[in-house]
């Protein structure tokens, strides 16, 4: 199980970097946008089968900000709040949190 979950999550990631790369593109491409939603919508679902509560918890979070009013900085440290479950999940990581993971990431 954990394979599958190491692959699961690396596929969310990139799915979620490929949309903010595609960033204020993302008009121009309605098609490309609905893939990728759709593509996050399926990874959700299988997150809640086989993921921790935690990771799940974090993952319905990022979700209800990044669809809500919220501003970029808030999706972008749910975003950062759910990788730290998923790597603790994985990996026992302890001690990180998620302003190590923006420093990674930006």
């Amino acid at each position: 199980m954990e394979k599958e979950r190491i692959k699961l999550y690396q596929e969310f990631i990139g799915v979620i970097l490929d949309s903010m790369r595609l960033g204020k593109q993302s008009v121009a491409k309605p098609k490309l946008v609905k893939q990728l939603g759709a593509k996050i919508q399926s990874i959700g679902l299988h997150m809640m089968v086989i993921s921790s509560d935690k990771v799940v918890n974090g993952y319905l979070l990022w979700r209800a900000t990044a669809m809500g009013e919220g501003n970029a900085e808030a999706v972008f440290k749910t975003f950062a709040d759910l990788i730290v479950e998923m790597r603790r999940e994985l990996i026992g990581l302890d001690g990180k949190t998620a302003g190590d993971v923006l420093d990674i990431l930006t």
